[in-house]
């Protein structure tokens, strides 16, 4: 039979290594931790956010956006909006490395378009679409253009804006009636 102290010490050393978290060890949760990042560029301080964010992997800022839907207290469409609007910032001033622009506008571009919860609003996704795709191009970064110009595109087919902006890429790139 195992002594009682000899057998606490054995579950105690199980729990420690176990995973479970402790109060010393808890780290805040991505969406947590993102929403705290979006509060500091809403407050004026973009740049030291998107530096506090570029010191996180791609499959936390996938986590953080992609769980938002699950937070309590729910995500606000002002709050969407503002991380979306920091994202494109963040790539069109340049204060990301150019390897992560596409994450940035990836999950820029969820926070807009699968928002059931909490919806942006048509205008403003409209307007980010426009914005998100123009701004790629004109710093002739069309791979990262493509993808928001087919999104701008699809979602609105007879836009004069959208046709204007998928026109201007087109003659960049001398691009026929196929597109890339």
């Amino acid at each position: 039979m195992t002594p009682p102290i000899r057998l606490g010490a054995i579950l105690l050393l199980g729990w420690c290594v176990s995973g479970v978290p402790t109060a010393q060890s808890a780290e805040p949760a991505p969406t947590t931790e993102y929403r705290r990042l979006v509060r500091e560029f809403v407050a004026g301080r973009g740049v030291a956010a998107a530096d506090a964010l570029d010191g996180h992997t791609e499959r936390w800022l996938r986590d953080a956006v992609f769980g938002i839907g699950r937070d309590a207290p729910p995500w606000m469409p002002r709050e969407r909006r503002a991380a979306a609007l920091w994202h494109l910032e963040a790539v069109a001033s340049g204060w990301v490395a150019p390897s992560r622009e596409s994450l940035y506008l990836e999950v820029a571009a969820a926070l807009v378009q699968h928002s059931p919860e909490a919806d942006v609003g048509d205008r403003f996704r409209r307007r980010w679409l426009l914005t998100a795709a123009a701004a790629p191009l004109s710093a002739l970064a069309f791979g990262t253009a493509v993808p928001r110009l087919d999104a701008l595109i699809a979602q609105y087919p007879d836009d004069a804006e959208a046709l204007t902006t998928v026109g201007i890429a087109s003659e960049l790139l001398g691009w026929t009636a196929e597109w890339p």
